[in-house]
C-alpha cells in the first residue's frame, strides 16, 4: 500500500473520484465502509432534489473551481438518512474528486446510525 493510500484510508472523510456521470472510479476505505456493499449506478443516486441536480451539473462541466455543497441530505441505499458536506474538484477532464464529511450528528444530535 502506498503512503497516499494509507493517508486516504486513515481519515474519516470519504474520498472518491468519479466520472462525469458520477460513477465511482476509485475510493478510500471510508467510502466502502459507508456504502457497505450497496450497489450504486452513480454517486448522484444518493442525493435527492436540487442537490442531486447541482452535483450532476458540477460533474458535467470542466471547471477548475472547487465547489462546496453544505449539509446535503443523503438517503443511503439501506434507507438511513445522512447529512454530508461535499467538496467537488475537477482533477482531470471528465474526472472529479469528491470529499464528503458526515455532519449528521451536528445536524440531528439524536440521530442513531
Amino acid at each position: 500500500m502506498t503512503l497516499a493510500q494509507v493517508l486516504l484510508n486513515s481519515t474519516e472523510e470519504i474520498f472518491c473520484t468519479v466520472n462525469r456521470l458520477g460513477e465511482i472510479i476509485e475510493a478510500n476505505q471510508p467510502w466502502y465502509d459507508f456504502i457497505n456493499g450497496a450497489k450504486l449506478a452513480s454517486l448522484v443516486d444518493l442525493f435527492r432534489g436540487e442537490t442531486g441536480a447541482e452535483l450532476s451539473r458540477l460533474l458535467a462541466v470542466d471547471s477548475t473551481k472547487r465547489s462546496t455543497l453544505s449539509e446535503c441530505k443523503i438517503v443511503h441505499p439501506d434507507g438511513r438518512i445522512f447529512w454530508m458536506n461535499l467538496k467537488v474538484q475537477m482533477i482531470a477532464s471528465g474526472r472529479s474528486l469528491i470529499v464528503m464529511k458526515d455532519v449528521t450528528e451536528f445536524k440531528n444530535p439524536r440521530h442513531i446510525s
